[in-house]
């Protein structure tokens, strides 16, 4: 409950089973409950409840077809109806409740809306869709019936509620008692009290639960037994010497504390999950390339779902660029993938909501960034590995608005998704996407208003600023802990590109100094700022070891030193004259991880990879990264196959991909005896074998091909990674054949 948010001390303690109503007083007093219901059929309630629950059926029919006018849905809403009732075959058979599934023509997510006639179709989609995504359905777009569902059931008369008088059947007392019917017992603990209901239910309630004296001890009962005529109920009385219960002192501000991270964490997971759910693209809907967040009204990350890391450190940077570039205002929500302003590389697209208080004050943002496997380029999948700059790679969005003052911006995003040099290939994700996008953002918003409704803004307020404390304070705390004074590491890329960084700790600061990096990449390996503190924010993170989400309060007494050059390179107003940095994000931000753990001696390197692949045609782009090896430890060893540090995403199912696109997957194993040989043994990676079945174009975006990931502590190396086309595993271990009959 606490993890959820949820204060159990909020609600009242439901106690069912033959002997659940045994613990009930003493649990609600660990939790501070002071109230508790026990049903009059504890000890039967699930055989009560299969009984009382009434025989549905349910009819369906699939339409696909354009809403206009909902006359024509009477007809054949009288059909189904009808063969629903008569399959029931039951004569006092109704229809309980009808069911329409509409969505936008073309839109992959439909909403289910409840109805008794189809001319309410119309205005419930429209308010529905008002509420799911912050902003009303575009006038132009048709809506879609794609299915109708009916419930049918049979009638039952609803139960009258149960009352209880205002007088305790047994009050409270120094002495416990045992209630028992036939099927259950309750134990009514001292100073508790209980009154029966008029259907034979007990309410138990103790309203001095937080200011009971302390215990001072109890003796073994004995048991005097009588049974009233009128009930069957056995009452006994515990003999026993006067004595107390404990009750838990008030919450403890630690308590209280963590129960708002829990309510912010939830909130964003939330978010998260619907992201997911309304997608439509396979890599935000499967591959789950995304991430949610909740900022604060500065633009600083505060509370984060466990997405990506190299999207969330960075979100910070682009609300701030971004708020700073376009006021926040109600009614509002943002878009940009613009490098030059926070952003990582062009497929990682973020949404940016305000969130006005109940005082019309800013409050904080809510945020999410996702991968669009297409938004424009010279190859399909938009992540060409030899672009020489950002407007070969995609579309770039400034900052600009998604939604103005509550009205949908969607034709001016979709205009400038198709008419750049380098256009998008698949307008309709991006579209559909951008709409999960914001309907994430708007839930998020909204889930943070009802908290000001229950709790008070300015309380809220002060829980928002709690985050950024716990998290300046473990890093201070680690700080204070670490013997050296100055440390660091340093490497090259695959092309030779040097990578350095020095760490200086004086008193309860740190210096982050990447003095002694490349110049910038003359390809696409280029990282902005925003990328290289994620990748700080990470490493601190993993570095104070305390279960704290990402947060930028991790950063307020770190400065980090970024000479001009591939970590902090140079953008144009013209994405022709600015730097490709698709590989800066999903590379050098592995690498630059790689270095910090180096440098910290937290454990062997990992793959320091994302090894992404990339393929698609003129239709469409599809991108995907392979999972490897991590790193072993001091006392344990790496993981085989598993995405890790940077990346945190999925991979596509082989299913799912085999139905999607024109490619058979002949392999997908563990790559025997490539993690680091040593006291600890690294982590292996993995082998993935294409066979495509149409003319596509591949793209692969890697690293250490050349320069193998580095032991530690004397550890060995792990294997260089490898392209072979020619059918032989790295290892020499033969692949099998991953034949698939062309299509004539």
């Amino acid at each position: 409950s606490v993890r959820d948010g949820c204060d159990p001390a909020d609600y009242t303690l439901l106690a069912f089973g033959g002997a659940g109503p045994q613990h009930a007083c003493a649990i609600a007093e660990e939790l501070g409950i002071t109230q508790i219901l026990v049903p009059a059929d504890a000890g039967l309630l699930s055989a009560a409840g299969a009984a009382a629950a009434r025989p549905e059926r349910f009819g369906s029919r699939q339409l696909l077809q354009p809403l206009a006018g909902a006359d024509w849905l009477i007809p054949v809403l009288t059909d189904l109806e009808s063969e629903t009732l008569t399959a029931f075959a039951h004569p006092g058979a109704f229809i309980r409740q009808r069911l329409a599934d509409l969505r936008l023509k073309g839109q992959d997510t439909a909403l289910t809306l409840p109805f008794d006639h189809p001319s309410q179709l119309t205005a419930a989609f429209h308010s529905q869709f008002q509420q799911l995504y912050g902003y009303p359905p575009p006038g132009h777009r048709a809506i879609e019936v794609v299915s109708l569902r009916v419930i049918a059931s049979l009638p039952q008369d609803s139960p009258d509620p149960e009352t209880f008088p205002d007088q305790s059947t047994h009050p409270a007392s120094l002495t416990p008692l045992v209630i028992q019917d036939h099927f259950s017992t309750l134990i009514l603990e001292p100073s508790w009290s209980a009154t029966l209901g008029s259907a034979g239910s007990w309410l138990l309630t103790r309203p001095d639960l937080t200011s009971a004296p302390p215990v001072s001890g109890a003796t073994a009962p004995s048991t005097i037994n009588h049974q009233p005529s009128t009930l069957n109920y056995q009452l006994s009385t515990l003999n026993s010497q006067p004595s107390t219960i404990p009750s838990p002192p008030p919450a403890a501000e630690a308590s209280t504390a963590e129960l708002f991270r829990c309510r912010f964490q939830g909130l964003v997971d939330s978010m998260g999950e619907l992201l997911r759910r309304t997608s439509v693209s396979t890599n935000v809907k499967e591959r789950l390339d995304y991430s949610c967040a909740l900022l604060d009204a500065d633009g600083r990350l505060l509370v984060n779902a466990p997405h990506i890391p190299v999207h969330l450190g960075a979100l910070g940077e682009c609300v701030r660029r971004t708020a700073a570039l376009i006021p926040p205002a109600p009614g509002d929500v943002l878009i940009t993938n613009d490098p030059a302003f926070g952003g990582s590389h062009l497929p990682d697209v973020t949404v940016i909501q305000p969130v006005f208080g109940p005082s019309g004050q800013l409050l904080a943002y809510t945020a999410n960034r996702a991968h669009h496997a297409e938004i424009g380029g010279i190859t399909p999948g938009s992540m060409p590995a030899f672009a020489q700059n950002l407007a070969e790679e995609g579309v770039v969005i400034a900052p600009t608005w998604l939604v103005r003052n509550n009205i949908s911006q969607e034709d001016a995003i979709a205009r400038l998704l198709t008419t750049a040099p380098f256009p998008t290939r698949s307008l309709p994700d991006n579209l559909a996407d951008l709409r999960a996008q914001a309907a994430a953002a708007c839930h998020g918003a909204a889930a943070l208003l009802s908290l000001c409704q229950a709790h008070g803004e300015s309380v809220v307020r002060h829980r928002l600023g709690d985050l950024t404390r716990q998290a300046r304070e473990a890093l201070a705390r680690t700080l204070a802990a670490t013997p050296f004074t100055e440390t660091g590491a340093s490497t090259t890329l695959d092309d030779g590109t040097p990578l350095s960084v020095r760490l200086t700790k004086s008193h309860d600061r740190l210096t982050v100094d990447f003095t002694g990096s490349g110049d910038v990449h003359p390809g696409n390996r280029n990282a902005t700022p925003a990328v290289v503190r994620s990748a700080v924010l990470y490493v601190l993170r993993l570095w104070t070891a305390e279960p704290i989400p990402l947060n930028e309060g991790f950063l307020d007494n770190v400065e980090i030193i970024l000479p001009p050059g591939f970590l902090n390179p140079p953008f144009a107003e013209n994405p022709i004259h600015s730097p490709a940095v698709v590989g800066g994000n999903v590379e050098t931000s592995q690498r630059i991880v790689e270095v910090l753990i180096a440098a910290l001696g937290l454990q062997a390197a990992s793959q320091g990879t994302m090894n992404n692949v990339i393929f698609g045609n003129a239709a469409f782009g599809h991108y995907e990264t392979v999972c490897g090896g991590t790193g072993a430890g001091p006392g344990y060893p790496g993981t085989d196959a598993i995405h890790s540090h940077m990346t945190n995403t999925a991979i596509t199912d082989i299913e799912i991909l085999e139905r999607r696109y024109p490619v058979r997957v002949g392999e997908f194993s563990i790559r025997p005896d490539s993690g680091g040989a040593g006291q600890f043994r690294g982590g292996c990676g993995t082998i993935r074998t294409y066979q495509f079945l149409a003319p596509l174009t591949l793209s692969l975006l890697t690293e250490h091909r050349v320069t193998p990931p580095p032991g530690h502590a004397g550890g060995q190396p792990g294997a260089c990674g490898a392209l072979d086309p020619a059918g032989a595993a790295p290892s020499g271990r033969p692949r099998r054949s991953a034949a698939v009959p062309l299509p004539e």
